[in-house]
């Protein structure tokens, strides 16, 4: 009777075993079959309809923003940046942080918005489609949404990240052309590619009224994993596209989270032991007459999600200026300013550049 009980169990055992292992091994080869692998380009569906077209030497207000996923507020610290939570905010945090990003957006009222960081169906975000959220909310615009994180599962850490599914979101009252996608390079080792960001450029061209040229704008988020050589091979990339549009008679304008610091000495924020501290931004790849500028004022761009906003004082959050804009030489800068939002519904602040084509 004893031998029957104990062969049960250490049967069972088995089965239990076999059973786990075939779900790890299940798991394992459902992430491989589904991890996002973008072609080098493609184009992007545009959503929505303007009437509005761009006239020659017209004068254009555009912003770049990070809105951190609408889970990266004051609220939240994060453990891939020296926090302790995986799961950085609440449902109804991220609803009211994306609402309070459109109320900003639609004060500000650009005529061409640069997001990064929207996402559309994420566990760390609620499954909430930020990007419907905000494109629905302005009448008479062209939206053009690009993934740059795609993955089903992430089952690491605990409680689990889960599901992503986010990108980049261009937004502008003016008639758009058409829209691409186009890869940026990034070195990222096994496994962590199955889940990693794929930077890339999304490429809006704007019609103007008259004239052949066009006007090209490219939303960019830029990431650098486990090669310092990234970023600079990154914005090489973006200085070759942008250089060939130029060089054809287009204007050209990129805006973005670029990874880099745009800091002077004016906004040379005290660099914070342990914290992440970026390369300056690679303006040499530049030739003379282009345009590599941010806000000024000292107001930081970006924080770190170390700690909660309210938790941390001025030596334990670091600060940062990673978000600006590159002009090219037709384009003239009438003025920048980074909004000083307090990083209430993100850890990034919106800057807003205001241009004439030349």
């Amino acid at each position: 009777m004893i031998k029957a009980i104990l062969r049960f169990f250490r049967n069972l055992l088995i089965l239990i075993v076999v059973l786990a292992l075939a779900a790890v091994i299940g798991l394992w080869v459902m992430i491989n079959k589904t991890a996002y692998a973008p072609e080098e380009r493609e184009t992007i569906e545009t959503s929505g309809r303007s009437e509005n077209v761009i006239s020659p030497e017209a004068s254009l207000t555009v912003l770049t923003w990070n809105i951190g996923n609408g889970s990266s507020g004051s609220d939240a610290d994060c453990f891939l940046d020296g926090g302790t939570n995986v799961v950085t905010t609440t449902e109804d945090r991220v609803k009211e942080n994306t609402a309070e990003i459109i109320a900003r957006l639609q004060e500000y009222n650009p005529q061409i918005m640069l997001l990064q960081q929207v996402d559309f169906n994420s566990t760390r975000s609620f499954y909430y489609d930020e990007s419907a959220a905000i494109s629905s909310a302005f009448e008479e615009t062209e939206s053009s949404y690009a993934i740059d994180q795609k993955a089903h599962l992430v089952p690491w850490p605990w409680p689990m990240i889960g599901k992503i599914k986010g990108g980049s979101l261009t937004l502008s009252r003016i008639n758009q052309k058409d829209a691409e996608r186009i890869a940026l390079s990034v070195t990222v080792k096994k496994p962590d590619n199955l889940f990693s960001v794929r930077p890339c450029m999304v490429v809006t061209r704007y019609p103007i009224y008259g004239v052949e040229q066009e006007l090209v704008v490219i939303n960019v988020r830029l990431i650098s994993y486990e090669n310092p050589e990234d970023i600079r091979n990154q914005m090489t990339a973006l200085h070759e596209f942008m250089k060939a549009e130029y060089d054809k008679g287009n204007f050209v304008i990129a805006g973005g989270d670029f990874y880099q610091s745009f800091a002077t000495e004016e906004t040379n924020f005290p660099a914070v032991e342990g914290r992440w501290q970026p390369d300056k931004v690679a303006s040499d790849l530049f030739e003379e007459g282009w345009r590599v500028v941010s806000g000024n004022g000292g107001i930081a761009t970006q924080r770190s999600l170390n700690l909660p906003l309210k938790e941390g004082t001025q030596d334990q959050i670091q600060y940062y200026v990673t978000d600006g804009f590159i002009t090219s030489p037709n384009v003239n800068v009438d003025s920048v300013e980074t909004k000083d939002l307090q990083f209430v519904s993100s850890d990034h602040n919106p800057v807003v550049i205001r241009i004439t084509l030349k």
